[in-house]
């Protein structure tokens, strides 16, 4: 599983490995949508969730949101540094700059020994990681965890600014505001269902929307929400 940044109001708050592990393992039930509606811009009605409140964004635009990044070069890659410069000029991380990153990752799992490693592809075509498998050998499965986040910080702050494109238009800093728009602008839960419904269902253990449905994983990791989910794949980096 990925790691996502914390969600921070400021700038010196933010760090692409100040993160909580998003450990999604609440049962559900299942509904579908058809994924086919179209990202609202950026920054219409950013400041304000659906159910009315006042909610914090990083920022109102794509560019806003690259340059949040771009603020922090302690925090960048020298490949995430050109990158996402290029981005900002054109508007977005392109879907070739996605895919190239993602290939890099790959590339530097590959060079450094590890065999069959695999990307979970999403229905909104974003991508995450799929760890390997546990190995007897508790010390060598460590370093390949090691060495597979050393992998992904060499991307990370471009797959989220991607992921944002698709699945967080508003840019929210808020973890669950962010999922649950997504979910309604695609359609998966309804329109009225908010992020506080979402936190109470969630207490109880009784979701009214199913988090196995590969659209709702989408959205989960367009907005750092990492969890394990029936049908994901599977690999073995050691064979």
């Amino acid at each position: 599983m990925a790691l996502a940044p914390a969600a921070c109001s400021s700038e010196d708050d933010a760090s692409k490995d100040a993160a909580d592990t998003a450990a999604v393992q609440e049962p559900s039930t299942g509904v579908t949508g058809n994924g086919e509606d179209s990202p609202s811009s950026p920054d219409e009605s950013a400041n304000t969730s659906k159910d009315g409140a006042s909610s914090e964004v990083f920022a109102n635009s794509i560019e806003g949101y690259i340059d949040y990044y771009l603020a922090q070069p302690a925090i960048l890659s020298d490949y995430e540094t050109t990158v996402l410069t290029k981005a900002r000029e054109q508007g977005g991380v392109s879907v070739t700059q996605y895919e190239q990153a993602w290939s890099r990752y790959k590339q530097c799992m590959t060079d450094l020994g590890y065999k069959n490693v695999i990307l979970d592809h999403l229905p909104n075509g974003l991508y995450q990681r799929v760890m390997s498998d546990t190995i007897p050998d508790q010390a060598k499965y460590d370093k390949a965890m090691r060495d597979d986040d050393d992998c992904y910080d060499d991307i990370a702050v471009i797959a989220q600014v991607y992921n944002a494109q698709i699945g967080n238009v508003h840019f929210y800093t808020d973890i669950d505001e962010g999922f649950i728009d997504c979910l309604r602008r695609n359609s998966l839960v309804p329109i009225s269902y908010t992020a506080d419904q979402y936190s109470e269902e969630r207490a109880s253990q009784q979701l009214s929307f199913n988090l196995n449905d590969p659209e709702v994983v989408g959205c989960a990791v367009a907005n750092n929400y990492f969890y394990g989910y029936e049908g994901e794949p599977h690999t073995n980096w050691f064979q």
